[in-house]
């Protein structure tokens, strides 16, 4: 996920954690529909957790607390998230499964 820090500027990228479990259909839809997709599902996260959380250990930022508003014209400015500062465990991102491409 992408977005731009308020007090800096600068764009930020990573994943989304989601230790509190509040990451849902609604978060899953607006992020596929950000990038031209008309469905998301949320995803069970994958694979080895060492082999994913490498994956993680480039400089990121991860995002937490990532909620969306259940409504259709939602996007991701409709959204609030924070930037976490921690340490993420794999078993706690948040992945999304996309389908359906928007006319």
């Amino acid at each position: 996920m992408g977005a731009r820090d308020s007090s800096t500027g600068d764009y930020l990228f990573g994943a989304v954690c989601d230790r509190d479990r509040l990451f849902g259909q609604a978060e899953a839809d607006v992020l596929c529909r950000e990038i031209g997709y008309a469905d998301g599902a949320v995803q069970p996260v994958k694979g080895d957790p060492d082999s994913i959380n490498a994956a993680v250990k480039a400089p990121v930022a991860l995002f937490e607390s990532f909620r969306c508003p259940d409504d259709a014209n939602a996007t991701l400015a409709n959204c609030t998230f924070s930037v976490a500062n921690s340490t993420c465990g794999s078993w706690d991102l948040a992945q999304v499964e996309c389908a359906g491409e928007l006319n």
